[in-house]
């Protein structure tokens, strides 16, 4: 019941307890661009626990990816654009967030600039 009451809470917040183990990096064709490796996986972390919530309806500027980011006992989906904004793809409305170096964050997970 807990780790159920745990996931529903991550799902809600966009945040999720446990390490991320994976990232698939999917262009705009579902084609993979990049899968991350260990390295890169603490790296990705840093700069995801650093997004910022931003008020914004829609995440649409510049070319977009689906980023898969799985941890242990979830897996989420985020749509993200090279400007630097994302927000998690599900059936209602998500909050918009913004990575705090674009460039550096696009050239970690191999996303054109």
């Amino acid at each position: 019941m807990r780790a159920l009451l745990l996931t529903t809470l991550a799902a809600m917040t966009g945040a999720a307890p446990g390490a991320i183990t994976s990232v698939t990096v999917r262009d705009a064709d579902f084609a993979q661009v990049k899968a991350l490796g260990p390295d890169e996986l603490d790296a990705f972390a840093r700069m995801w626990a650093s997004k910022r919530r931003v008020d914004r309806a829609q995440a649409g500027d510049g070319t977009h990816y689906k980023l898969d980011i799985g941890a242990e006992g979830w897996s989420q989906r985020y749509l993200y654009y090279s400007s630097g904004l994302l927000t998690l793809l599900a059936k209602d409305v998500q909050p918009v967030y913004e990575v705090a170096d674009p460039v550096a964050f696009n050239r970690l997970i191999g996303a054109a600039e």
